[in-house]
């Protein structure tokens, strides 16, 4: 059963959440804004999964760092939960009708985050949510999850259908890519196959490990940042013996979150 928890404190938000992808539906939610509660309740259920969240922020100076913030809880928990992604089928789309609203949402977990948003909505607030913070909230979960997101509300005309619309066409998206296939059990979703991220940091026997994988015609990329990690399935850090370099390169390259959260989702290394 695949599943993850994801803890997230920072000035403005405390944010605790429980991710089943093989649920039934069941939710916990409590963000302190109820439309949004009810938005994740739908992908929750929608989506056949069983999520908890419980967010405090600080929502007397404004609703933004809360609704971005469980966005990027949200797409940790799918990060963090479906692992290497082994046998998943990765890419989903959904077209949902209600009522007079139509929407359209495609999403692939491909590791490059990207997110195109189009609601069409005029309206500043629907119940007691801050419109525009919708597309913040998809691009938190987009960024933090590595993911293509595209979500259009092709047409309609009330606020609440066009949102709910998106958020169901999300959860049966997201259900469809996180689904695994058989006949695809042992292999990684890509032509790409293994994708090896060398950490150059400035030591170590980096020139040894890049020899070492051109004689095996193995793919790989030498990497500087955390943009580097994206799509990785196995991480190297060269060097025998330096640690402390490491640890301090690190912090340098403002890398080491990246790969602590690689590294405790699965992600292989040396």
């Amino acid at each position: 059963m695949r599943k993850s928890t994801v803890k997230r404190v920072t000035k403005e938000t405390s944010i605790t959440a429980t991710l089943v992808i093989e649920g039934k539906g069941r939710y916990d939610i409590n963000t302190g804004i109820r439309f949004l509660d009810h938005m994740l309740e739908l992908v929750a259920k929608h989506g056949g999964f069983d999520l908890s969240i419980t967010a405090k922020g600080d929502l007397d100076i404004d609703q933004h760092h809360t609704v971005e913030d469980v966005g990027i809880v949200l797409g940790e928990l799918f990060k963090k939960a479906l692992g290497k992604k082994i046998g998943i089928n990765r890419a989903g789309y959904f077209v949902l009708p209600m009522d007079e609203t139509l929407a359209v949402v495609a999403v692939d977990l491909g590791g490059r985050p990207a997110l195109v948003y189009s609601d069409l909505i005029r309206a500043r607030m629907v119940g007691d949510l801050q419109v525009e913070l919708v597309h913040d909230f998809f691009g938190g979960f987009a960024n933090s999850a590595g993911a293509n997101l595209h979500a259009k509300v092709l047409y309609g005309r009330s606020s609440h259908h066009k949102i709910e619309a998106i958020f169901k066409c999300f959860a049966r998206a997201m259900r469809y890519a996180c689904s695994t296939d058989s006949r695809l059990k042992d292999q990684l979703p890509s032509t790409k196959g293994l994708l090896i991220a060398v950490v150059d940091y400035g030591a170590g026997n980096l020139r040894s490990v890049t020899n070492l994988l051109d004689s095996i015609d193995a793919n790989y990329r030498v990497i500087e940042s955390a943009d580097g990690l994206l799509g990785a399935s196995h991480i190297i850090l060269p060097g025998v013996g330096h640690f402390a370099q490491i640890c301090s390169a690190f912090d340098r390259l403002l890398i080491r979150e990246s790969i602590v959260e690689a590294i405790s989702s699965g992600t292989p290394y040396l």
